[in-house]
């Protein structure tokens, strides 16, 4: 519980879309040189392909959410999964709905396979384009046929993560596509851990591409704002381990399905990272914009969380702190009303850490 409640009853929010983002790999077959992941990072924590007991947990625990979710399968690379078609079957026949993101490698025969086997239930089919690892033609004659074959209650998107190189080319493909009436449009980059900027003469030309809500959150801080993610999203990894959403923050760890120690959130919490980079936040209403949790209850939640979380606290606040410590001194000077308890706290953390 936090010390200060906030009334909420005149505000007035979306209703937020209750999503899972679920890594059934964390391999993949390209080797992209922009890869957001860190797929080709050494230090990367790698763990293969979820195995047969995870995959019935997570699927256990899927079908015991209350409504109706959406779940995204990605990776990595999904579609090389060996168990891809059997979890697809299984969520075709549950009451929840199926998103896939692939890199289109799968050969017709799997792409065909895939349509019968997820039916109406597959309403989303987001396609990366990635030029240094296809024929662009190849790849423009792949989508067009999928057009041709896919279920009418799929949305097809093709997406690719524009860059300074690659942007002039990428012109004759968005006008192709255009032409063709399939949805397209930009990522925009991510280095070193948050959105990377453009030459001027480039950001004005491509802005009116990126992918939809992008700008919602590019360069933007939603530190101590409330936000349904771990309630109403999460992004369930190979292992089992459950997050709060992709972005690495104290308090976003939700615990291990196949452990059978994962635990949601009861309601919207506040956002303790200080960068936001998934569209879906903004997409599925999860971030409760203009909602922003007090200074005294945010060093009230970083305290409580890291003296129940000891064990993954430790290692988490080493990175978070600094995070942590300059977004509470952000909304300090917005609301100086209990400040001096919100850095006591801070600061006791950082002694004791």
């Amino acid at each position: 519980m936090l010390i200060e409640k906030k009334e909420d009853s005149q505000r007035e929010f979306k209703a937020p879309i209750p999503s899972i983002d679920w890594e059934i790999t964390d391999f993949c077959n390209f080797k992209c040189e922009y890869c957001c992941q860190g797929q080709y990072n050494p230090k990367k924590i790698r763990h293969g392909h979820a195995d047969d007991a995870t995959i019935g947990a997570v699927l256990k625990t899927i079908d015991s959410l209350p409504g109706i979710w959406q779940v995204k399968l990605l990776g990595g690379e999904a579609l090389i999964h060996p168990k891809f078609f059997d979890i697809c079957g299984k969520l075709a026949e549950s009451k929840h709905l199926i998103k896939i993101t692939t890199n289109f490698f799968a050969p017709r025969h799997m792409i065909e396979r895939l349509v019968s086997v997820c039916g109406s239930k597959l309403v989303s089919m987001a396609i990366s384009l990635h030029p240094s690892q296809v024929n662009i033609d190849d790849f423009i004659e792949k989508i067009i046929w999928f057009k041709s074959i896919k279920n009418p209650s799929t949305y097809l998107l093709v997406t690719c993560v524009v860059t300074k190189d690659n942007y002039q080319r990428l012109r004759k493909v968005k006008e192709t596509f255009k032409e063709k009436g399939i949805n397209f449009g930009y990522h925009a980059l991510q280095e070193n851990g948050k959105f990377a900027a453009y030459p001027e003469e480039i950001e004005n030309e491509i802005k009116g591409d990126f992918l939809v809500h992008t700008e919602a959150i590019r360069g933007k801080s939603f530190f101590g704002t409330r936000c349904h993610s771990g309630q109403f999203f999460l992004v369930i990894k190979p292992n089992g381990d459950v997050f709060r959403c992709h972005d690495f923050q104290l308090g976003g760890y939700l615990g291990n399905i196949a452990k059978g120690t994962f635990r949601r959130f009861s309601e919207a919490m506040p956002c303790l990272s200080k960068k936001c980079l998934c569209t879906a936040m903004p997409a599925r209403n999860l971030i409760r914009f203009n909602d922003r949790e007090s200074p005294l209850n945010l060093g009230y939640l970083i305290y409580k969380t890291l003296m129940n979380d000891k064990e993954f606290s430790k290692k988490a606040f080493q990175k978070v702190a600094t995070i942590s410590k300059s977004g509470l001194n952000a909304l300090i000077k917005r609301n100086s009303k209990s400040s001096n308890v919100s850095l006591i706290l801070i600061q006791k953390n950082n002694k004791t850490s």
